[in-house]
C-alpha cells in the first residue's frame, strides 16, 4: 500500500506518523489499540447493528467493529482518502468480512449520501480536530443515527498541550540552544496559526457542540498528564529511540517534520548544532510528555 500513497493523509499513517521506523509504528499500535477498544466500548456495539466510523483511516476501529456487528450487520467505512479506503478494502478482503462492509468516500461535515436515522452507531478517532466545521460535522452525526442511537468519539485535547512552556520545544529543554529553537518554534507556530481549529479546541467546546446540535444525553472522559522523561519514569531496559526516525517524523497530517522545518529555518551550521545538542535528549527519552484526549459518548433521543 505504502508504494500507491499519494494523499497526505495515507502519507502521514503509513510513514510521516512514525518516521518509517518499525519500532515505533508497533508502539504506536499499542498505544492506538487501547483507544478503539474503548472506543467501541463507548458505542455498545451489538450483533445486527449499523455502525458508521468516520475518518476510517487504516481502519483501526472499523475493523475491530467487524467482528462485533456480526453477520446481520455492517460497518460503514468513511473516509475522505480513497488511498486510505483501498486499504481498509484489501484488509476486509483478507479477513473474509466484505459482505459485511459498505466503503464511502466523503467528509465528516457532509454525509448526504448515508438516510437519515439509518445507523446505530458513530464512531471517530481524531476527527473533529481537523474538520473546520466542528458543528456541521455532529449535526451530521446526529442526523444519521437512529433514535437511542450512540455517537462514540475520541479527540486529542491541543489546547492543553500548546503553547509550551518557553524552554521547551516538544517536550525537550532546548534552554541551551535557544536562538536556534526560536527559528523552529517560528515554523510551527505559523503552522499552528493556519490550523487554529487544530490548536484552538478543548472539551468544554466538544461538549457545547454536542448539546447545541441536539443530543441530550453526553458523557465525557478527559485524560490528561504531565509526566517528566527522567531515571525514575524510563525503564531501564527502554530501547533508544530512532533519530533519523525522529527527524523524519510529524506530530500530524498537517504539520511539517522537524527535518522539513531545520531545512527551511536554519543554516547548515545551525542545524548541525542543533541536532549535536538534541540527538542525545531524543535518543535517552529526555522530554517532557505533555498529553491530554477526550473521550465522549452521546445518545441521540
Amino acid at each position: 500500500m505504502t508504494d500507491k500513497v499519494q494523499d497526505q493523509w495515507a502519507q502521514w499513517l503509513f510513514q510521516r506518523r512514525h518516521g518509517g521506523d518499525p519500532e515505533m509504528q508497533q508502539a504506536m499500535l499499542s498505544i492506538v489499540s487501547q483507544i478503539r477498544e474503548t472506543v467501541l466500548q463507548n458505542a455498545r456495539v451489538g450483533q445486527g447493528n449499523i455502525l458508521l466510523d468516520v475518518g476510517c483511516g487504516d481502519g483501526l476501529i472499523a475493523l475491530g467493529a467487524l467482528s462485533l456487528v456480526g453477520e446481520r450487520g455492517k460497518v460503514i467505512f468513511c473516509d475522505i482518502s480513497q488511498n486510505l479506503l483501498d486499504h481498509c478494502h484489501t484488509l476486509a478482503q483478507q479477513m473474509g468480512m466484505l459482505d459485511r462492509c459498505q466503503f464511502l468516500q466523503a467528509s465528516a461535515e457532509d454525509l448526504h449520501m448515508i438516510e437519515s436515522n439509518s445507523v446505530d452507531a458513530v464512531t471517530a478517532r481524531s476527527v473533529l480536530v481537523y474538520v473546520q466545521d466542528k458543528k456541521q460535522a455532529l449535526r451530521e452525526f446526529y442526523r444519521v443515527l437512529k433514535p437511542r442511537g450512540r455517537l462514540s468519539i475520541f479527540e486529542p485535547v491541543a489546547r492543553f498541550t500548546y503553547p509550551e512552556p518557553p524552554h521547551l520545544l516538544w517536550g525537550y529543554d532546548i534552554t541551551p540552544v535557544m536562538p536556534i529553537a526560536q527559528k523552529l518554534r517560528g515554523v510551527y507556530e505559523r503552522f499552528r496559526s493556519a490550523q487554529a481549529g487544530y490548536t484552538h479546541f478543548d472539551e468544554l467546546d466538544l461538549m457545547k457542540l454536542l448539546e447545541s446540535v441536539g443530543f441530550p444525553e453526553i458523557y465525557l472522559a478527559l485524560q490528561s498528564a504531565i509526566v517528566p522523561g527522567t531515571s525514575e519514569n524510563i525503564p531501564a531496559t527502554a530501547p533508544k529511540l530512532n533519530w533519523e526516525a525522529f527527524v523524519k517524523s510529524s506530530l500530524n497530517p498537517l504539520a511539517p517534520t522537524l527535518e522539513e522545518a531545520m531545512q527551511q529555518a536554519l543554516t547548515a551550521d545551525e542545524a548541525d548544532q542543533f541536532t549535536r545538542y538534541l540527538r542525545p535528549l531524543v535518543e535517552t527519552r529526555q522530554r517532557v510528555d505533555r498529553s491530554a484526549v477526550a473521550y465522549a459518548g452521546a445518545v441521540k433521543h
